[in-house]
């Protein structure tokens, strides 16, 4: 079994690099997702804050339609989508940032239990 301080020698090796390639940002991610998954770290979500739910956790009697427009070319693709269409592809993406961009991801879950 790999031991933590393997995968935290492993993860400053790749980071160290002066030139990272494509081969070393790829090393890195399967680094972080072994390292979540064996040795997970608390989540730096405030786990003291009393969460008010702002909806009903009834299930919606009919689809939901996506009327958020900001202008971007994200809000222009879901606009008028079924919010449970989009929310799996929002889950894989978040995923991703998770495993490469974790300082973000936590980042963008601070501000979703804000």
């Amino acid at each position: 079994m790999i031991t933590e301080q393997a995968l935290q020698e492993a993860i400053a090796e790749c980071q160290g690099q002066k030139t990272p390639n494509r081969d070393t940002c790829m090393m890195l991610a399967a680094f972080y997702t072994i390292q979540d998954h064996l040795y997970p770290k608390e989540c730096l979500v405030d786990t003291n804050k009393t969460l008010e739910p702002s909806y009903s956790y009834a299930a919606p009697e009919q689809a939901e339609q996506v009327s958020y427009d900001s202008g971007s070319e994200f809000s222009d693709a879901i606009r008028g989508r079924d919010i449970n269409d989009i929310l799996p592809i929002l889950d894989d993406a978040m995923d991703a940032v998770k495993t490469l961009l974790p300082r973000l991801y936590h980042g963008i879950m601070n501000k979703l239990t804000e």
